[in-house]
């Protein structure tokens, strides 16, 4: 079989991968006492390496075959596909209500709103928009079939607290930001 050890390209880029090779070894392009690369390391043609291997051509002939026995193309997906498993019942333990599901965003509404001395009245019409963006978001949660992904997520979340681990909201995750103990 025949191989190359190509590290870059084309030739024409050996002096920038020189250099990436000095910042990645905190070394300088003027040393001697460096890891070098030649413009030789480059990705050389099929034409290069005949003439490199001429006195071996079955060698380069071995390269094709293994070559084509290792090639696979992936059939083109149209849509991405999610899995979707079939609904189960959630034992009463681990259902929740809607209300259940409004207290988190009771307490929030309590530290924010609470000590600005606010009469009921006033509280409650401030927490309007909230409750109806969160009967939103919930709907569109259970619309889009991610809700077992927010409950295992915030399993995953409540789990690590648990046990000490310290966890993140992540990538904005509704489940790691609605789990109890943040």
């Amino acid at each position: 079989m025949a191989t190359n050890e190509p590290y870059f390209a084309g030739a024409e880029v050996s002096t920038r991968n020189d250099a990436l090779l000095c910042i990645a070894d905190g070394a300088y392009v003027a040393q001697d006492d460096r890891r070098k690369l030649t413009p030789e390391h480059r990705f050389k043609t099929a034409a290069e390496m005949r003439a490199l291997f001429k006195d071996l051509p079955e060698a380069c002939d071995n390269t094709l075959v293994i070559a084509q026995r290792c090639a696979f193309m992936l059939e083109p997906v149209k849509k991405p596909t999610l899995r979707r498993r079939p609904r189960r019942a959630r034992p009463a333990s681990r259902r929740r209500s809607a209300s259940s599901r409004a207290q988190g965003l009771d307490e929030r509404l309590r530290q924010a709103c609470g000590p600005r001395g606010m009469d009921d009245a006033a509280r409650e019409a401030a927490a309007k928009p909230y409750r109806a963006r969160l009967d939103y978001e919930l709907a569109m949660i259970v619309k889009m079939g991610f809700d077992g992904y927010f409950l295992i997520v915030a399993d995953f979340i409540q789990w690590a607290k648990a046990h000490g681990i310290p966890v993140g909201p992540g990538r904005g995750s509704g489940a790691a930001r609605s789990s109890p103990g943040r």
